[in-house]
């Protein structure tokens, strides 16, 4: 599953992303709409946040695998009058240092234990987030696009080897074989939940306690927590699938 990470031109995800979140802010009266997958947020602070994750990253890139220094980033991440022109601007910045960096440079990250890892790696956990972005303003718009398959495999690999092992929250006593189903392409994901919450296993494991079954897109949307479980097909253990797919803190 991790190789399958390497093999997308992330950098050109992430421009298409971008362009795509601004094509649906720029639409007439939009800036104050609420944002229903992001509970609180109007679009306004959707691209502000948006915005935010560019400067970072742009940073964390460029720097070497140093951690972005959070005064230098506070001070561009700051949008002022012309919101529309200061995403536009940083997110560009963003697109020409992922387009300019070489994929094996070495760049901050969070979620290895020495913090540092390839840029290709760090490209596409920046790109899966300007790809749910760019679903939340246009869901908040009414123009949602569905998330390509091949993108969606991906959001389910940076879920499963990023987000589950990063968490450090309690897991209930429910136990068993959780199983995601691509429908569109006959594909599978196996995870075994047990006292340590659930992990992603390496092979099938039998029969599963739970079937959560939906497109690829669907799926990375569900474990992202833009869709619920009564917008898949769930067969088996509900209330484990509920934990499952509510166990991780996105906050």
């Amino acid at each position: 599953m991790t190789s399958e990470l390497t093999m997308i031109d992330y950098p050109a995800v992430a421009a298409a992303q971008i362009a795509a979140i601004t094509a649906a802010v720029r639409r007439p009266d939009v800036l104050d709409l609420p944002v229903p997958s992001c509970p609180g947020w109007t679009v306004t602070e959707l691209l502000t946040h948006a915005g935010e994750v560019c400067v970072w990253w742009t940073h964390a890139l460029a720097e070497g695998g140093l951690e972005p220094e959070e005064e230098v980033v506070q001070a561009m991440a700051t949008p002022g009058a012309d919101l529309l022109g200061w995403w536009e601007a940083r997110s560009a910045a963003l697109v020409e240092v992922l387009r300019t960096t070489s994929p094996e440079a070495v760049a901050w990250c969070w979620w290895r234990d020495e913090e540092r890892a390839p840029v290709a790696e760090v490209a596409g956990w920046v790109a899966h987030e300007l790809l749910t972005h760019r679903w939340d303003a246009e869901n908040a718009v009414g123009t949602a696009a569905p998330v390509p398959a091949e993108l969606g495999v991906a959001g389910i690999a940076e879920f499963a080897l990023r987000m589950l092992p990063a968490q450090e929250a309690s897991w209930a006593e429910s136990t068993g074989l959780i199983r995601l189903h691509a429908t569109d392409l006959d594909r599978t994901w196996d995870f075994r939940a047990d006292q340590d919450g659930p992990r992603l296993l390496a092979e099938p494991g039998g029969e599963p306690a739970v079937l959560i079954a939906a497109t690829a897109g669907e799926l990375d949307l569900l474990l992202w927590n833009r869709l619920t479980v009564a917008e898949v097909s769930i067969t088996g253990d509900r209330e484990l699938a509920l934990m499952f797919v509510n166990w991780v803190d996105f906050s």
